[in-house]
């Protein structure tokens, strides 16, 4: 699994090594080889805040438990609630409980304005669009992101999104309410709620629901080529392989 070509990063990896540190935070972007993006986990006990220390833009996403994002004023977050962060904005994160929080951030390319937009997951519609038979959110334009193309897709059981190449994108992966499989250059990876996958745009990926419930994936392209709620220019369709 080479760095260049894709990479996973599992949820309790990240959370054990910031335990057995002095920090609440762990950034992993090396570890997942991102050139576009810059991914953090925060893990915080019950009452305990941070501050975002950098100021590109944000999605923040509280992954086992409830919290708070506090700029202006305080923003309540449930569960695997999201949350955009415009650049240039001093964000505060706190916990209710002991959480672990997932921040992705990106370069607006010079974009300064905007406000701070947070969604809950049952107020969130998922549509089937012309580009593939999964439901998808497309949230790049109502988060009003800048530097990333941000989209939620709802598996169903037994259900895969398409395998297919990026054009220029990067793109991450990340299953929100339950475990999942992705599907990489022939290889199949599992994945527990919270780890991430980043995968290289010419790499063929997808990824499967083998489980009895729907499951949500949260996903990130990188640089947001293209329309917001297409595929990325050069995208392409690759065939699955033959066995899972």
């Amino acid at each position: 699994m080479g760095k260049s070509s894709y990479a996973i990063q599992p949820l309790r990896k990240a959370v054990h090594a910031i335990q057995n540190s002095d920090r609440d935070q762990l950034e992993v972007s090396d570890e997942l080889g991102c050139s576009h993006t810059r991914v953090d986990y925060y893990h915080l006990k019950n009452g305990e805040s941070t501050t975002l220390p950098y100021r590109p833009e944000s999605i923040c996403i509280p992954l086992n438990g409830a919290g708070m994002l506090t700029t202006n004023q305080p923003y309540p977050m449930a569960k695997n609630s999201i949350a955009y962060v415009p650049p240039d904005t001093d964000c505060q994160l706190r916990s209710d409980a002991p959480t672990t929080w997932v921040v992705v951030s990106a370069d607006p390319n010079g974009v300064e304005d905007g406000s701070l937009t947070s969604l809950y997951l049952d107020q969130i519609e998922f549509q089937t669009p012309e580009t593939s038979p999964v439901d998808t959110a497309h949230l790049t334009s109502p988060l009003g992101c800048q530097g990333m193309k941000v989209n939620l897709r709802q598996l169903q059981p037994n259900q895969r999104i398409p395998y297919h190449t990026e054009g220029d994108q990067e793109e991450l992966f990340l299953p929100l309410d339950g475990a999942g499989e992705i599907r990489i250059d022939g290889s199949t990876y599992h994945l527990d709620s919270g780890d991430i996958a980043r995968v290289h745009p010419d790499i063929p990926r997808g990824a499967l629901n083998h489980g009895d419930e729907p499951r949500i994936w949260f996903m990130v392209g990188a640089p947001p080529t293209g329309d917001p709620r297409g595929w990325d220019p050069g995208a392409e369709y690759a065939e699955w392989p033959a066995s899972e």
